[in-house]
């Protein structure tokens, strides 16, 4: 259950349902739905052949996405996204999206399609954000398709391929890591370790293994996900060989359900479709299990300095060296939290990770030459506790809901 009372379920509605549900959201369609189907018709039809993926509020449904898939096909057509009217603009039919999305990956399916009125700008938008392209037009209506749903390297949000092998390489403006970011791993773990329950792990996105190898002492069965074959290659040195290496991405790796802590460490921030990816992520968690999301914190007090100096125009912006590196957006608490509840997990603590009131560059300056210690850093971590808006990462424990 989500903080706003929003409870995503699959399959779980009945005809009645969907026809209560359609018929209130009749005028939101473009044209209105009436005007081309019989509504109880189509109700009993979408009941006995296709999924549905739903969103829930204190009994009600509010949130619609009904889908066929072909397994022959290997496809997924979505024949109907709604979302009662007062519930809009909260990010519902995203999130049902995605979880449509990820359970086509889970049957294997190479596509999904759909049919959008060009009168829908909202809806294509949507779809676009999504991966969704446009591959037809039939007069007033658009064909969109999203490809690939499989592939190991997607295709990013600006119709590129993504190559992982290069994006954590150093570029003219910036590192890709510093030894700041070794302090703040550090101290992520003394934040998040309360959490740590036994059993299975999972970490996605390993870099160099640094994390790896924390994970590693402290879980017995630790499996790491990363899209980079090269950074296995490093990370895979630095553990014991009891360690699981595989090499996908999130978007298409196949795993079970059945890990009990699940790390997500300054990773989401680099993904096209976070929501799809998180909804695709709770799916991996076994009963009772948790999911740590990291992110760098676009309020951090050295990125609103930036701001003040005129070397960014918001917190939230992504910096060209930024976006080489892979960064699709930069995370506030209020986002990340919008994010993970459309996915349908349940945050079950939040908070901040080391006051930051210098630039990563000028961090590792002041290390090198002992201008701040070890002191001077707990007193950072002490002082991120009171102010975690201020801080250099901000994260979530999340269970599923």
């Amino acid at each position: 259950m989500s903080a706003d009372g929003l409870e995503l379920k699959v399959d779980a509605c009945t005809e009645e349902d969907i026809h209560s549900h359609l018929s209130a959201c009749d005028r939101e369609f473009r044209p209105p739905l009436s005007d081309r189907v019989d509504v109880g018709e189509y109700s009993r039809k979408l009941r006995q052949s296709a999924r549905t993926f739903e969103a829930w509020r204190k009994g009600t449904l509010v949130g619609l996405v009904a889908a066929y898939f072909d397994a022959g096909k290997r496809s997924c057509f979505v024949t109907s996204t709604s979302v009662l009217p007062e519930f809009s603009g909260r990010g519902i039919a995203t999130g049902v999206l995605a979880a449509c999305l990820a359970a086509a990956r889970a049957a294997r399916a190479e596509t999904a399609s759909l049919e959008v009125s060009k009168d829908s700008h909202a809806a294509i938008r949507l779809y676009a954000k999504l991966g969704f392209r446009v591959v037809e037009e039939k007069g007033r209506v658009l064909l969109m398709r999203r490809e690939g749903l499989q592939d190991a390297s997607p295709v990013s949000g600006d119709g590129t391929t993504r190559d992982h092998n290069n994006e954590y390489q150093d570029n003219d403006s910036r590192r890709y890591a510093y030894d700041f970011d070794t302090v703040v791993r550090r101290y992520m773990m003394r934040a998040l370790s309360p959490f740590f329950g036994d059993g299975k792990a999972l970490e996605l996105g390993c870099f160099e293994g640094e994390t790896t190898r924390m994970y590693a002492d402290r879980f017995r069965d630790l499996t790491v996900v990363e899209a980079a074959d090269s950074l296995i290659a490093v990370a895979r040195s630095r553990v014991p060989a009891r360690v699981r290496f595989v090499h996908s991405t999130i978007e298409a790796a196949e795993l079970g359900p059945h890990f009990d802590s699940v790390f997500l460490v300054h990773t989401l921030e680099h993904l096209d479709h976070p929501v799809e990816a998180l909804s695709r992520i709770r799916g991996w968690l076994g009963p009772g299990g948790r999911l740590f999301v990291v992110v760098p914190n676009a309020d951090a007090a050295s990125r609103q300095i930036a701001v003040a100096m005129g070397l960014i125009e918001t917190g939230t912006a992504v910096t060209p060296g930024e976006r080489s590196h892979g960064h699709r957006r930069t995370y506030d608490m209020n986002a990340l939290e919008r994010d993970a509840q459309q996915a349908g997990l349940r945050i079950e603590s939040k908070g901040g990770i080391l006051f930051k009131p210098f630039a990563n560059f000028q961090f590792d300056l002041l290390m090198k030459h002992k201008v701040i210690d070890e002191a001077y850093l707990d007193g950072c971590y002490d002082l991120g506790l009171r102010y975690p808006e201020l801080t250099a990462s901000i994260y979530l424990v999340c269970q599923r809901s």
